[in-house]
């Protein structure tokens, strides 16, 4: 090595910090290492290079001028111990090449020329009479790969060549590379979430289960370090790992969250109880915290109670920056209270009325902490802000937008107050994430400042369902536009679910989407029910407003695209009962001759029709909900009785829509399945909806008289004792 270093002509005299950082000790080394004729010229250019440079000294620019001559073929001849300069043991050319590495694995032009390296990596972190002799070697190795997991693309590449499983063998080794090895971890996880575990379930099984052992049985100070890497799994838990209270870790977890949660705490040690506590809720569910132990009921309680009194602590008489500094434990809180509402109001679990009282006045007097910050937030401070700040008012709003889900009575007046604001966050969020979506389109990779806000209208909308059902807040609503922006919202989303239909999708990707698709489907829902709310308790804003007929238009152009399947039942309902009341107040400006109210009507007619048969009773005699209708029946009764009152208002509107329906012969087919059905075999307000039905169809056209006399409307009418019917028929 000495005679290859004199061969280049160069002095081993160490320059001076200002050579260091010139320009031309870069030039110097790309030529000599450019002008080496053999492996030995070559390692001694490189030995140079150490002398001469320090990596921090170097911008991007110039280390891939000096990567690209040193080349990676060299560095890996080096790591795989191929042909070797003389004079040296294999390891330290090894070690040098590593240490190199290091220094350039973070460049991002230059980061695919690493991949083909990864699995050398891992074979050397995972060398056992290396963890035992050369720490350094497997510390470099680390280092190494902790570059390559900064980028996407790196994280890939490890996932896809199973390298997660084999930095989870390292993690389990608890020796000095297990912090290293945790590092890459939590930035994989971080990063890709659940997709990091897609092709590696097991992986993220053993590591989750040696963490929530040592989280269980460690008394010490170890337990509250392992909460934040206990977050991290947890966060980026695959789907494929079903939320089952049989797994040994989850039984762990919630031991070791109880002996934090139940015990005396230190302020430090019971925000990180609290902070995990709250992702343990939201990636297993309040019935695995009441339900995974002994204690769980109990455990519920004490961590709804705590969130209750941290989140009044942290808002409550403190500044603005104050309380911006608490955001990430108040934000964790917030998590636990929406758990918490949801724990209160599905009465999963039994509560004597006494715990009902004391967790209610708790969460009022949350929100009502809750709803005082808000207040004092102005838009000019949000806009001002810092985006953590804008992400923290945010979460505000969404854990506001969970206690209206469930609670419009308390507050009101505070409520009320500030409504303006809340709703003028949620549209600057929508214009914004609309922007921000256009403008990746045109770049692959948007700046931190160019990221999406929390979509606030989706957490928003349950409440704001139950507000528009009242007078005064709906009023204020109005004035805000809320319908215009929840028209473009819904057109947005409806958009997005017609993306997802269209594009083909793997197994594992199909059931991901599946669960997007339902989500989707909710929201629309949501949203049709609230125009609903406006179209009956505001029927002359409905009727003058152009954005309704707009809406309608909408309507009909999209509901014949739905599938028949059960996954879109409750969405094609609603668009068709919300279709038919909007129908009912701008009929007169709709064109006869418009096909899309004609395949409108018949979404709709088809919609009312399937819903029951005798068929599918037991005794062929009895009319009943069919099978596909029966299992969402609890959303589609009321929904279904309130389509065919509409309808019914519209014969009088629309001349041939009674002819339609006769066409169809849906009055006719109705007749005849009554004759089929005994007197007791149909219930009495199912009744009493058909008969009216029938009794506005030959109210309206003399043909239908005639077309169900034909079918023995008369001898039906007297079976099931439909006077009114009856009646009609005799006019």
């Amino acid at each position: 090595v000495t005679e290859a270093a004199n061969m280049t002509g160069e002095e081993s005299i160490v320059p001076s910090p200002a050579q260091h950082r010139s320009q031309a000790s870069v030039a110097r080394c790309v030529d000599a290492l450019n002008g080496a004729t053999d492996v030995n010229q070559k390692f001694a250019a490189l030995l140079m290079v150490t002398k001469l440079i320090k990596a921090e000294d170097l911008d991007d620019k110039a280390k891939i001028k000096l990567f690209t001559a040193i080349g990676i073929d060299f560095l890996t001849n080096l790591i795989r111990e191929g042909t070797m300069p003389e004079g040296c043991p294999n390891a330290i050319f090894k070690s040098i090449a590593l240490s190199i590495l290091t220094c350039f694995v973070r460049i991002e032009p230059k980061i695919s020329t690493f991949y083909c390296l990864i699995p050398d990596l891992l074979c050397i972190v995972t060398d056992p009479q290396l963890h035992d002799n050369d720490a350094t070697l497997i510390q470099d190795a680390l280092h190494c790969l902790e570059g390559i997991a900064a980028h996407k693309s790196g994280r890939q590449a490890i996932i896809s060549q199973e390298g997660l499983t084999t930095i989870v063998d390292v993690y389990m080794l608890e020796n000095f590379s297990q912090e290293f090895a945790l590092k890459i971890l939590i930035t994989i996880m971080n990063a890709e979430i659940s997709d990091c575990w897609l092709h590696a379930p097991d992986a993220f099984t053993k590591l989750v289960s040696h963490m929530c052992q040592e989280f269980c049985t460690n008394q010490s100070e170890r337990k509250f370090e392992l909460c934040l890497p206990l977050m991290e799994v947890l966060h980026s838990m695959p789907n494929s790992v079903p939320g089952d209270d049989g797994y040994e870790w989850q039984k762990q977890l919630h031991q070791g969250l109880s002996d934090i949660i139940l015990s005396k705490l230190s302020k430090e040690q019971r925000y990180k109880g609290l902070q995990l506590a709250a992702v343990a809720l939201d990636n297993l569910g309040a019935t695995w915290v009441v339900s995974g132990g002994p204690k769980g009921h109990q455990l519920m309680l004490i961590m709804a109670h705590l969130a209750c009194v941290e989140v009044r602590m942290s808002l409550e008489n403190e500044t603005f920056e104050k309380i911006i500094e608490l955001a990430s434990q108040t934000t964790s809180c917030y998590s636990i209270l929406e758990n918490a509402i949801k724990f209160l109001v599905n009465g999963a679990v039994e509560m004597e009325e006494k715990q009902k009282q004391q967790l209610y006045a708790a969460l009022k007097g949350a929100f009502n902490a809750v709803l005082l910050f808000l207040k004092s937030v102005t838009e000019e401070m949000f806009h001002t802000s810092n985006k953590s700040t804008q992400l923290f008012v945010c979460a505000t709003i969404r854990v506001l937008g969970a206690w209206l889900a469930e609670e419009t009575a308390a507050n009101k007046a505070e409520v009320y107050d500030i409504l303006p604001f809340v709703i003028g966050m949620a549209d600057y969020n929508y214009k914004w994430n609309k922007k921000v979506r256009n403008m990746s389109k045109r770049s692959a990779s948007p700046t931190e400042d160019c990221k999406e806000l929390p979509d606030l209208i989706r957490f928003l909308l349950p409440g704001l369902c139950h507000l528009t059902a009242e007078d005064e807040p709906r009023l204020i609503l109005l004035q805000l536009s809320l319908d215009e922006q929840l028209f473009d919202y819904f057109m947005t989303r409806y958009e997005v679910l017609k993306y997802i239909l269209a594009t083909k999708k793997t197994d594992e990707e199909s059931r991901t989407t599946t669960i997007g698709i339902e989500s989707i489907c909710d929201t629309l829902v949501t949203i049709s029910s609230i125009f609903m709310n406006i179209a009956v308790t505001s029927p002359k804003e409905v009727q003058s407003k152009p954005l309704y007929l707009n809406l309608l238009k909408f309507i009909f152009s999209k509901v014949s695209e739905l599938p028949a399947d059960s996954t879109y039942l409750t969405l094609s309902g609603n668009l068709c009962v919300l279709g038919l009341m909007i129908l009912k107040h701008q009929f007169m400006n709709v064109k006869d001759s418009d096909f899309g109210m004609l395949r409108f009507i018949q979404s709709t007619v088809r919609f009312l029709w399937d819903a029951h048969n005798v068929e599918e009773s037991l005794d062929y005699a009895t009319l009943v909900v069919s099978h596909r209708y029966h299992i969402l029946w609890h959303e589609l009764m009321e929904l279904w009785y309130l389509g065919m009152h509409n309808l019914m208002m519209l014969l009088s509107h629309i001349p041939w829509l009674c002819d339609f329906l006769l066409e169809c012969e849906w009055p006719q087919t109705v007749v005849m399945t009554l004759g089929q059905v005994k007197p007791t075999g149909i219930e009495a307000s199912l009744k009493t909806v058909i008969e009216d039905m029938l009794c506005m169809i030959v109210r309206c056209s003399e043909a239908a008289k005639r077309a169900l006399q034909q079918t023995g409307v008369a001898k039906v009418a007297d079976v099931h004792q439909m006077n009114n019917l009856i009646a009609e028929m005799q006019k």
